[in-house]
């Protein structure tokens, strides 16, 4: 049986580097050591270290077992937090799962602080990570509340969607966009584009619509994140290809903006297990995003 002693000592190993340091490191002989790294290399059966000048280094298979372990231990660690609350102070936590888009949002940050208002004895958590970990948040128990663009294939979970984001064009101001009202498939053709890679839900529209029209993009640079997208347009490096959420929380005065000859957008909603059972304070919580959302300010970007 896989336990949370043999994923402490496969991080010692991995940050000191040998079995003799993780020993002293975990407080136990080098044997124990030596046996505990020996009985998971047979439990998940595979080489986890090889052996280069008397240092222990990942293999590749390795490597992806020890990031699951360290987040696996940062849960662990996470619960020690949640005891402690409890023993403390009775205190309740909601865990809230999203994008960092979403999360650093001005409608969500005004739901989130409205919602601590109200229930100061709550333990709130918010955290972010890839749209393609919203789903193992969702069903695997790490998350009260997890929020995404939709949509998500999976049979595992439900959605329900609550608004969506514009996709858009940006540009230095007086610059390849100063003329343009409406970007087309054909316009965007012949500039130089800025976009995400190609996993992201926006890539994936955008290259759908350029397909529909029988043309490619000319990609100047591909990104991480529309953050990074709107920085490099502002600069003049090309024409930004990112969602009015993105823009609604960027600073646009030296930018030009056109929206699509098609309206192309990115839903937003809420992604459930199929079993999960809604609380009260999660129904309180999602309720305020909701209103938050509608309430918000920047009509030309969000709809």
């Amino acid at each position: 049986m896989l336990t949370i002693r043999q994923l402490s000592i496969l991080d010692a190993i991995v940050a000191t580097g040998t079995v003799t340091a993780a020993a002293e490191r975990v407080c136990v002989t080098q044997p124990a050591v030596s046996k505990t790294l020996s009985a998971l290399e047979s439990y998940v059966g595979f080489q986890i270290f090889e052996r280069r000048k008397k240092r222990l280094i990942l293999t590749d298979k390795g490597l992806s077992l020890y990031k699951e372990a360290r987040r696996l231990l940062g849960m662990v660690d996470d619960f020690s937090v949640v005891i402690e609350d409890i023993r403390t102070r009775g205190a309740q936590r909601i865990r809230i799962a999203t994008t960092q888009v979403i999360a650093s949002s001005k409608f969500m940050t005004k739901a989130l602080a409205a919602f601590c208002i109200e229930h100061p004895n709550l333990h709130l958590e918010v955290d972010t990570m890839q749209r393609q970990d919203l789903v193992r948040a969702a069903t695997s128990d790490r998350a009260d509340v997890v929020i995404g663009n939709l949509p998500f294939t999976s049979r595992d979970v439900v959605t329900s969607k609550f608004g969506e984001s514009h996709i858009l064009a940006v540009a230095r101001k007086d610059g390849f966009l100063e003329t343009i009202e409406s970007a087309t498939a054909e316009i965007l053709s012949q500039l130089p584009i800025i976009f995400l890679f190609e996993r992201s839900r926006l890539r994936r529209i955008l290259d759908h619509y350029m397909y529909r029209a029988g043309l490619s993009l000319e990609i100047r640079a591909q990104v991480a994140s529309s953050h990074t997208t709107i920085q490099l347009a502002k600069s003049g490096a090309g024409v930004g290809i990112c969602d009015g959420l993105s823009l609604a929380n960027a600073e646009i005065t030296d930018l030009d903006i056109c929206g699509f000859d098609e309206v192309l957008s990115m839903d937003i909603g809420f992604i459930r297990s199929q079993n999960t059972t809604i609380n009260e304070y999660q129904a309180q919580l999602e309720a305020l995003i909701i209103a938050c959302w509608q309430e918000q300010d920047a009509p030309r970007f969000v709809a």
